[in-house]
């Protein structure tokens, strides 16, 4: 399509595929896969510019995940046994 902007090129190598298949549930039906690279690409530079990091993420997950089983009943947690901690270690004291 005829633009007056500069264009680049992106090699579509294992990893961008990857990432265009990855992403494909999130974006716009059917477009094209340079308009998916496009859109990626100002996305993920947004997420940069506001400072987040893959740690950042994986940081958030991994505290939402003790939010939710410390707020509500696990299975993996016997929580009769939980709630006589106390009185099992220290004797009742």
């Amino acid at each position: 399509m005829p633009t007056s902007h500069r264009r680049i090129q992106v090699l579509r190598d294992e990893a961008l595929e990857r990432a265009l298949t990855h992403a494909a549930p999130h974006l716009e039906e059917g477009i094209s896969a340079s308009r998916a690279v496009h859109d990626l690409a100002l996305v993920g530079a947004q997420h940069v510019a506001e400072g987040h990091t893959r740690d950042d993420e994986e940081r958030e997950a991994a505290l939402q995940w003790l939010v939710a089983v410390s707020t509500r009943e696990q299975p993996a947690i016997d929580w009769e046994a939980f709630a006589r901690l106390d009185e099992e270690a220290w004797g009742g004291r």
